[in-house]
């Protein structure tokens, strides 16, 4: 049982008692208490200390013993003899009692000193964490003031979003073509204003960090030939704290590729890493009987014969 259940103040004293008990050895006895108000019949708490040795810990028997009112500790005897015996009992009684008293207050005055070391030198610990995160904070804010310049003049394509997909960081080339309003405000990916072939961001922003891999999309937009990566971004402990957005353009690559494929004669297909056809040329069309940009989006292992398939990658990686 713990002593917190005992009520006030049987609570307060078998604390005391207890390591009182612990800290000497022995057995210590407390005061008498009431039972019950207007009751005459008494309490007393006898501790008892003991080592467990089974769990190499000391442990402490608290003895609940009742005293009653006819006992010696009250004078009821009318004889002279028995009167001086019972007077001699109860100085006895009372001086045990005041020493225990003693006791339980000084240990109660080391428990409380003790207590405010503990708590002085937690709050100079506190003190000195409280000046280290404000030494670091302001760091960080030196750092993040420093950084923001360099990210927001880089001449990329670059956001940077939380795991909200809010805005939190982007160049000025980001800025001006999502048409996001400078300095950016938190906006949501979603707001930003996509030029004509871009796929939805919130949607490839949202598998990025459902995956916690890198995604790419290879797509033409506007005679450019345009290369999207979406990356989660991790914190200390390993969680995915946002996303960064980088687009890659290749100016006039689509329209040459577009020139290639349109040449008379010649079987092109233009495909993303993943395998995909992007771009398909009329005679490779013809080749594998399909109708024009019938086969887009499709993976040529679907189309041809899987050995030329594999022979076909097995190019690949060696080019």
């Amino acid at each position: 049982m713990h002593v917190d259940l005992l009520r006030s103040p049987l609570r307060e004293e078998a604390r005391s008692l207890v390591a009182i008990a612990l800290k000497n050895g022995k057995r210590r006895s407390g005061v008498r208490h009431l039972l019950a108000e207007g009751d005459t019949d008494r309490l007393r708490l006898d501790v008892y200390p003991m080592l467990a040795s089974e769990i190499s810990e000391k442990a402490a028997v608290i003895v609940f013993t009742p005293l009653r009112a006819e006992e010696p500790t009250v004078l009821t005897d009318r004889k002279n003899g028995a009167s001086a015996t019972a007077q001699s009992e109860r100085k006895s009684t009372l001086e045990n009692e005041v020493a225990t008293t003693r006791e339980v207050l000084q240990q109660t005055i080391e428990e409380l000193e003790t207590s405010n070391e503990e708590l002085q030198s937690l709050n100079e610990e506190l003190i000195t964490v409280n000046e280290e995160l404000e030494m670091t904070t302001s760091e960080l804010t030196e750092r993040s003031a420093e950084l923001e310049p360099v990210l927001r003049s880089a001449p990329l394509v670059i956001l940077v979003t939380d795991t909200a997909l809010q805005i939190t960081q982007a160049t000025q080339e980001a800025i001006n073509l999502f048409g996001l309003s400078s300095p950016t405000t938190g906006p949501h990916i979603s707001q930003s204003v996509l030029p004509h072939g871009f796929p939805a961001l919130s949607h490839l922003c949202s598998e990025s960090m459902r995956q916690g891999e890198k995604t790419v999309r290879d797509f033409d937009s506007n005679g450019e030939h345009v290369s999207l990566i979406c990356s989660p971004y991790f914190n200390s402990h390993g969680k995915v704290s946002g996303v960064t957005l980088v687009v890659t353009r290749f100016p006039g690559l689509a329209i040459e590729m577009d020139t290639v494929l349109k040449t008379e004669g010649i079987c092109v297909m233009h495909r993303t890493k993943g395998g995909k056809a992007m771009r398909i040329s009329k005679p490779f069309d013809t080749f594998l009987q399909s109708t024009p940009k019938a086969l887009v989006g499709e993976r040529l292992r679907d189309c041809i014969d899987e050995d030329e398939a594999d022979e076909i990658s097995s190019d690949d990686r060696e080019s």
